[in-house]
């Protein structure tokens, strides 16, 4: 898509969404520590799912948040650009190169068709616990929010790793995923006071208009992965707005 249409289609999002959604609604994370975690399968998943998360501490004078992606997401042979392209994405939201990792293990390899084992996700996100002190791990729940085996994989993983609270992002139905400011809608109008909340849910970030336009920069990072419907992605998914979470250890 030519990159004035994509500049367009952001700005008409942001414009949109400035009037849906409050200045900030946050109710932080229950089990969240000092000392954070993203675990992540592979590069684009820290802006594709949890940027509104990751603004927000990344904002925190209190929080230290890191970033362990566990592949290089070489499925096409694109691993060496992956990487350089999430170094950029964190960058632009706010996390440093000296506080994140990436993996390039033969067990832990791209690939949709096989989970990865529990056992080593444990034992090297183990070792980076270890190493930076961690006591608080943010990843994906057992549906992945894609349902890719990978991302399932990981809180099997982190559920294994001592010493550690382990907090994962909260998996909605199709529907919802894709209706981007129904949560704020309902929050902006009072609606949501009405509703029944979710036993599970433990905290909630939601991005402002400003945010977005910076996971929408860090969405962009990703070239080799700026397929059309990548557009349509993050022109319409919740993800890219709200984060609900479950604290699970």
């Amino acid at each position: 898509m030519p990159n004035a249409a994509s500049t367009w289609i952001a700005l008409l999002a942001i414009l949109v969404s400035s009037w849906l959604l409050p200045a900030t609604y946050i109710e932080p994370l229950e089990c969240l520590g000092n000392r954070v975690l993203l675990l992540t399968a592979h590069p684009d998943d820290e802006c594709m799912f949890f940027a509104p998360t990751v603004l927000s501490l990344t904002d925190s004078p209190n929080v230290e948040l890191h970033s362990l992606c566990l592949s290089t997401g070489d499925a096409d042979g694109l691993g060496k650009e992956r990487v350089q392209e999430l170094a950029t994405s964190l960058d632009i939201l706010g996390i440093p190169a000296n506080r994140s990792r990436v993996l390039d293990l033969l067990d832990l390899r791209d690939d949709i068709t096989k989970p990865w084992n529990h056992h080593v996700i444990a034992a090297v996100v183990q070792h980076y616990v270890h190493e930076h002190r961690i006591d608080t791990i943010l990843t994906f729940d057992a549906q992945g929010v894609s349902s890719h085996p990978n991302h399932a994989s990981l809180p099997h993983g982190a559920r294994l790793v001592q010493g550690v609270r382990v907090a994962t992002l909260h998996t909605v139905p199709l529907w919802v995923k894709y209706h981007a400011s129904l949560p704020a809608l309902l929050h902006k109008s009072g609606i949501s006071r009405f509703l029944p909340s979710s036993p599970d849910a433990h905290g909630t970030y939601s991005a402002t208009a400003g945010q977005y336009l910076r996971c929408v920069q860090a969405m962009q990072a990703h070239r080799t992965q700026m397929v059309w419907f990548r557009w349509l992605y993050i022109t319409f998914s919740r993800y890219m707005w709200t984060n609900e979470w479950t604290c699970v250890q």
